[in-house]
């Protein structure tokens, strides 16, 4: 059978409308697609950076990079927000994804400047809990520090621990600043005055050496942040002499031991002149 011509164009027409069509179609699945993952990222990166715990660790962190991440999060999050009501979903989707980025650098530098914060508090809790101690440990009378205002301190270091059990470093602290403060002046009055007093009735060679060794430990608590030049360098001699006086004690050479940590207390004393605690 012979189709006339007019018939084969018409089902050529057909056909190239049927093309078109499904064309036309898949361009609209596309865009469905793109519309609803643009609006996936969008939503996610929003309940990231507004309400979100990593979010409001970022805020209280101190850390200003970590900050200024969350910030950049937080545009892009409204640019791409913009760009999707536009109808633009494939600049939303790029937005977004900018912005997630953004967010998950902000939680990894909070993380890490909370993590400095935790060991700087850690470090002057000790200091603060060392010097306390060593001074708690002297006669009434030579303290110089009233038993409730003591007490007070031992409250204020309370409260600076429950705040950074809750990972807030920031107002913990400055808590210890003041107790540190107060109990180092105290410290280097009773150096001066030579009032600090341990236990001197022994009974054995270790009990010596137990004495000398908190001696040590007083001055290097009273030393530590403050010497400098040949401040250090005597301060570090008495440490090698301490390290040899631990080894020995260790052994149980109580007559070495304790020679060598009267060694690393003269260091010691000498680190304190030179450190012009004595004026």
């Amino acid at each position: 059978m012979i189709i006339p011509g007019y018939a084969i164009s018409g089902l050529f027409m057909i056909l190239l409308s049927g093309v078109a069509v499904a064309a036309n179609h898949c361009k609209s699945v596309d865009k469905l697609v793109e519309k609803k993952q643009a609006e996936q990222k969008i939503v996610l990166l929003e309940r990231m950076t507004t309400d979100s715990m990593p979010a409001i660790r970022v805020r209280d962190s101190g850390s200003d990079e970590g900050r200024r991440l969350l910030s950049k999060a937080q545009e892009e999050a409204a640019d791409a927000r913009r760009a999707f009501e536009s109808g633009c979903f494939s600049d939303a989707s790029r937005l977004a994804a900018g912005g997630l980025q953004s967010a998950s650098l902000a939680f990894r530098a909070a993380g890490e400047s909370s993590e400095v914060a935790r060991r700087d508090f850690q470090s002057m809790y000790n200091r603060a809990e060392s010097v306390l101690d060593t001074i708690s440990k002297q006669p009434e009378d030579s303290i110089g520090i009233k038993s409730a205002e003591l007490a007070g301190m031992r409250r204020q270091l309370e409260r600076a621990q429950a705040l950074a059990l809750q990972g807030a470093y920031a107002d913990a602290t400055p808590l210890l600043k003041p107790v540190i403060d107060r109990l180092e002046r105290r410290l280097i009055d009773m150096f001066h005055q030579e009032t600090l007093i341990y236990r001197r009735d022994f009974s054995h060679p270790s009990e010596e050496y137990d004495y000398l060794a908190e001696q040590y430990r007083g001055y290097t608590l009273l030393l530590e942040t403050r010497a400098n030049g040949r401040a250090r360098e005597a301060l570090i001699a008495a440490s090698e002499f301490a390290t040899s006086a631990s080894r020995e004690a260790a052994n149980r050479n109580w007559t070495t031991a304790i020679a060598a940590m009267e060694d690393a207390i003269g260091h010691c004393e000498r680190a304190v002149m030179l450190a012009g605690f004595y004026h």
